[in-house]
This record gives structure tokens, sequence and C-alpha cells, in this order.
């Protein structure tokens, strides 16, 4: 996980937007982003993560959203994203 955000850091432009799905308590992905540069939203279902995630980054945004229900545009839409970040998040859907 550190490895790919760190990755992922060098292959972006300075500044990009980037979106951490499944972002949890913000560490180390959101975390890692920010203190790069970059401008973070951080998505969870969880009250209590986006709640954590808020504390330990306070330089991110964070919402609670369904990852099945992301849209870039609309009235909850949130916007283009110049690189996006989904670790343990996509073990957690369901499989067919």
């Amino acid at each position: 996980q550190l490895a790919a955000g760190q990755w992922l850091a060098k292959e972006l432009p300075a500044g990009a937007r980037v979106l951490d799905v499944g972002s949890g308590t913000g560490l180390p992905t959101a975390k890692g982003l920010v203190d790069a540069g970059f401008e973070v939203t951080g998505v969870d279902l969880s009250p209590g993560m986006v709640e954590l995630a808020t504390t330990h980054v306070p330089g991110a945004r964070f919402l609670r959203r369904d990852v099945a229900s992301l849209r870039a545009e609309g009235p909850d839409g949130l916007g283009r994203f110049d690189g996006i970040t989904c670790f343990f998040t996509l073990l957690m859907l369901p499989r067919p």
C-alpha cells in the first residue's frame, strides 16, 4: 500500500486531485498523498472512519459515501480526478 501510494505520487502532476475510495482512517494513503501536495478527497461508508480520517488528515476532505453510488456529475457528484486509490475496499465488494 505504501509503495503503491509512492508510485502514484511520482506519476501524478503537482497539485493533482486524488480520490481515496474506502479511505478508512486516512492512514497511510490519504496522509501520504496530502503530504506529497495533492488535493485528496476520501470516501468511506462508515461515519466513524470518516470522523477518524478527518482528525488524522485535516488537509484532506472526507465524505460518507457508498462506493456503488459514486458519480462524477450531478447533485452528489464529486467531479473528476487525476488519480484514484482503492485498496482493501475491493475485497469487501460482493462477488457474483
